[in-house]
């Protein structure tokens, strides 16, 4: 069985919503030419209609589907102890449930939107199911004011849904572009570039796009700075080889066990701190900057062309630890710079120390971006 965080993470979910909201289409379809129908008919066109929907793989997985003849108790014969066996002294039950905890744990983090679909489609069960049971009924009752609630439900459930397909496509472009040399990509420690922030930043984040230093601040969109304010004003300088301030790009760094992890894991603000993966690929974007070193220090170089990504120091980059020396550090800290912003696309996972930063991450939905979230507590450790 998936667990909650695959669920989440795949946006399986998203999808059994979307599945099951598109396919009220053939629903109403069937709602709106029911009267034209004779009725001994209807009942198994309803049932196929159902039996379609649900028994398809994406829904089938996590939803329990059945429809059942209920015999009625009502007319048994109490002395036979038996009761008639004709289609007139039954109704037909039809059953929708979540088959295991873990979906249903999902429904609650997205208050109960699955829940509430599956409870539209047995509402339309039923009322179609006492139309075609009672003769005295001419004709079945337009649905207009329950399927507009559940329209206007449907619609804000759309949101969240258009923004997953939106992400999806725009992954989908990139991963068709030009990818960084196979050499290069064997270099980083970790398979991607990792930028640290507070999780208390997070969601405007999500909203906004991963900004620079100094649009952030100017925006008012930190809500928490975790970096050293004396190193901060060290970084606050124009570079001649890219003509930028160091402030106008988002800073990535190519291993995040580094000097700075180890000087926040003595900050108060330490419980805090996530790590944002970043698609690799972004390198060879045309305002992608690269430095062999922390780019504070005077004696650090910024490069641009992807064919000087040699130039770096890869044996302490890689190594699992660094000597304590002012030199290795400053090589260790060697940075991805991106000019202004960082699209949500290129954010392939967020890393979390703890369960608990986990939960607060997931109401923000970041999975909606097509981003993966994960609890990682090594990737804070140092060697």
């Amino acid at each position: 069985m998936d667990s909650y965080l695959d669920i989440y993470n795949d946006n399986y979910y998203l999808r059994i919503c979307n599945f099951l909201k598109n396919k009220l289409v053939g629903v109403r379809k069937f709602l709106l030419y029911i009267n034209l129908q004779e009725r001994d008919t209807i009942e198994d066109s309803m049932n196929k209609l159902y039996t379609k929907i649900f028994k398809e793989e994406l829904p089938s997985k996590h939803i329990n589907f059945a429809i059942k003849r209920v015999y009625k108790s009502t007319v048994a014969f109490p002395l036979l102890g038996r009761i008639p066996k004709d289609t007139s002294n039954t109704m037909l039950h039809l059953t929708l449930k979540f088959s295991n905890d873990t979906i249903k744990k999902v429904d609650d983090l997205y208050d109960n939107k699955l829940y509430k679909i599956l409870r539209f489609y047995k509402f339309l069960y039923s009322d179609i199911h006492r139309y075609i049971s009672y003769a005295y009924i001419p004709k079945m009752p337009e649905q207009n004011e329950r399927l507009e609630k559940y329209t206007n439900h449907l619609l804000k459930l759309n949101k969240e849904i258009n923004h997953f397909v939106k992400s999806s496509g725009e992954r989908y472009i990139i991963s068709k572009r030009a990818k960084l040399p196979q050499e290069h990509l064997l270099r980083l420690p970790f398979d991607g570039l990792f930028h640290m922030t507070s999780i208390l930043n997070l969601s405007k984040i999500l909203r906004f796009g991963l900004l620079s230093h100094k649009t952030a601040h100017n925006k008012g969109y930190l809500r928490e700075d975790i970096s050293n304010s004396e190193v901060n004003s060290m970084r606050d300088k124009h570079y001649d080889a890219i003509d930028l301030n160091i402030h106008d790009c988002v800073p990535l760094y190519i291993n995040p066990k580094n000097p700075m992890l180890k000087t926040l894991q003595e900050d108060k603000r330490w419980h805090q701190l996530i790590f944002l993966k970043i698609n690799p690929n972004i390198l060879i974007e045309e305002h992608a900057y690269f430095s062999d070193g922390n780019a504070a220090c005077k004696k650090t170089k910024i490069y641009q062309s992807i064919e000087q990504f040699n130039k770096l120091k890869w044996k302490w980059i890689q190594k699992d630890t660094w000597v304590n020396s002012a030199e290795i550090k400053r090589l260790r800290c060697s940075e991805v710079l991106i000019k202004d912003i960082i699209e949500m696309f290129y954010v392939e996972e967020i890393i979390f120390q703890n369960e608990k930063q986990l939960k607060v991450a997931m109401k923000f939905f970041p999975n909606h971006y097509g981003i993966k979230i994960s609890l990682d507590s090594k990737m804070f450790e140092l060697l």
